[in-house]
């Protein structure tokens, strides 16, 4: 009885990371892993906005957003430019601070 209750409780020691483990690495591939892969698959064709048809085209997507125009060096060109001027500090729109302090039409809703 005592070697069974041994042989059991091996069994059960060996199963528990396995046991433990694998809900959280099912839940990681299918939450972030299927979504990665399913969005690097469909950036491999272009669909009609329209008809929905697809037509595959393989790494010209990328090509195309890295050496068309030069669109990849401009883009992070203008987002370290924009970064580093004082009106990128607010998300939303204000008005200039010279507005608030003079008494011009365009403050005419200031109480």
């Amino acid at each position: 009885m005592a070697e069974n209750t041994r042989s059991l409780r091996r069994r059960l020691d060996r199963l528990f990371i396995p046991l433990t483990v694998g809900p959280t690495v099912l839940w990681i591939a299918g939450v972030i892993l299927y979504p990665t892969l399913q969005l690097l698959w469909s950036s491999l064709f272009y669909t009609n906005p329209i008809t929905q048809e697809k037509q595959f085209v393989g790494l010209d997507n990328f090509a195309s957003l890295i050496f068309e125009n030069g669109t990849l060096g401009r883009s992070t060109r203008t987002s370290y430019s924009s970064r580093n001027t004082p009106s990128s500090t607010s998300a939303v729109a204000s008005p200039s601070r010279s507005c608030w302090a003079s008494a011009s039409p365009c403050c005419s809703t200031r109480t």
